[in-house]
């Protein structure tokens, strides 16, 4: 009797809706919410890490990026749980903004049903009949990150990685009331003068993950039934923290990092780090522990709260500069947006992005000085000595003599 058995493959566990594994470290990732913030991360942040948003001066796009991230974890079937103290979370719900399948039904709702396209419509909306610049540059990656990153991964709609949002349409209060959402307001906590709320959102966080088996450590009941958390934190070491001791903020995050390590988790907070800024161009160094403490750390500087002189955003076409100050490392020596990153590519250490808030969406994208003398076309009248050589030249020329007047007759 042969002895030979055929090597059937192990069943793997099924990911997460919403989540894919990285080509260079297979490290589970989760989508951000913005395509191109992604693309910079090396294919989306990955499970068990800490994002840190430094926030800019006098405008709110850091809230836009936490907006974005609780967005696409309500889109994707995601338990969201919210921690605010400068404000309400309800409030903060009110501005996440909706994704493309209910844009889509509203619009159904309000405009009735166009009639099937014909087959000579249809012929002409295949990606064959596309136009092509050149067949060499057919096996070129694209730089359209939006397309890219929304490739689904599975028949049903919560499979994308990453949705398509409108910033236009705020989400609906029925499908806010439908999604798992845990909120913790930290003002209820203060008014009670209860503990350290550093120390209260802990507790709170443990819970959660132990309880609704988020823990990577202990088995869940099935492997489809996974499910991936997002804590969204907004304004962390804000003045409406008050820790029992200065080094409070520090210590949670310290001991968050150590529990959604070994969790099918991610966190996004943002920072109001112009509180803290000093007279010099360095950060301060209750930043830099908070840095330490995170796995990407990215930065804001809008040109409107800008304390440095900065050109406007009109002509620059953009709204600030974006800053990489560290890139997640997990189960990895070097990052792997330096080999996966199509904005950045394996430019790390020059921070040349720039970010844009255009009328639908949040945009990520290189930065480009404008032309020199703007866009428009100027005419400037030469000098009288340039005026002088140019007819000179003109006069020295091989036809100089039927360009010159015709002399008198003399009889």
């Amino acid at each position: 009797m042969s002895s030979f058995r055929k090597r059937v493959p192990s069943k793997q566990p099924k990911l997460p809706p919403g989540t894919k594994l990285s080509p260079h470290n297979g490290q589970v990732l989760v989508s951000t919410g913005v395509p191109s913030l992604d693309d910079v991360l090396g294919g989306g942040l990955p499970a068990g890490s800490i994002c840190l948003v430094l926030a800019d001066r006098r405008t709110g796009y850091s809230n836009m990026l936490l907006n974005y991230f609780m967005a696409q974890g309500l889109a994707a079937g995601h338990q969201v749980h919210l921690t605010s103290a400068d404000t309400t979370p309800q409030d903060l719900l009110k501005a996440i903004p909706s994704w493309c399948p209910e844009v889509a039904q509203d619009a159904a709702v309000l405009e009735p049903p166009s009639p099937s396209p014909t087959a000579s419509t249809a012929t002409t909306t295949t990606p064959e009949a596309k136009m092509k610049i050149a067949w060499r540059y057919q096996n070129l990656p694209s730089m359209d990150v939006d397309h890219d990153q929304n490739r689904p991964v599975g028949p049903h709609a919560s499979n994308l990685f990453c949705h398509s949002f409108d910033l236009l349409r705020p989400v609906r209060p029925k499908v806010l009331e439908s999604a798992n959402i845990d909120l913790f307001d930290l003002s209820a906590w203060r008014q009670h003068d209860l503990a350290d709320p550093y120390e209260a959102l802990f507790a709170h966080l443990c819970a959660l993950i132990e309880e609704h088996g988020f823990s990577s450590l202990e088995s869940g009941p099935a492997p489809a039934e996974r499910n991936v958390l997002r804590i969204a934190i907004h304004a962390l070491a804000s003045p409406f923290w008050q820790g029992q001791n200065p080094n409070a903020c520090v210590q949670f995050l310290h001991a968050l990092k150590g529990l959604l390590r070994y969790s099918f988790s991610s966190c996004m907070i943002t920072v109001p780090a112009h509180l803290y800024q000093t007279d010099g161009p360095h950060r301060s160094g209750f930043i830099r522990q908070l840095e330490h403490m995170c796995d990407a750390v990215v930065e804001l500087e809008s040109f409107a709260g800008s304390r440095s002189a900065r050109p406007s955003a009109s002509s620059l076409n953009c709204h600030g500069f974006f800053y990489i100050h560290k890139q997640p490392l997990l189960n990895s020596l070097v990052p792997s947006s330096s080999k996966l990153s199509i904005i950045s590519g394996a430019q790390l250490s020059t921070n040349n992005l720039a970010f844009k808030q255009k009328r639908h969406k949040f945009v990520i994208e290189t930065f480009h000085l404008p032309p020199e003398g703007g866009v428009n076309e100027r005419r400037v009248e030469p000098p009288a000595a340039e005026k002088r050589s140019s007819e000179r030249a003109r006069g020295s020329g091989p036809h100089a003599a039927s360009s010159l007047p015709a002399p008198l007759l003399d009889f």
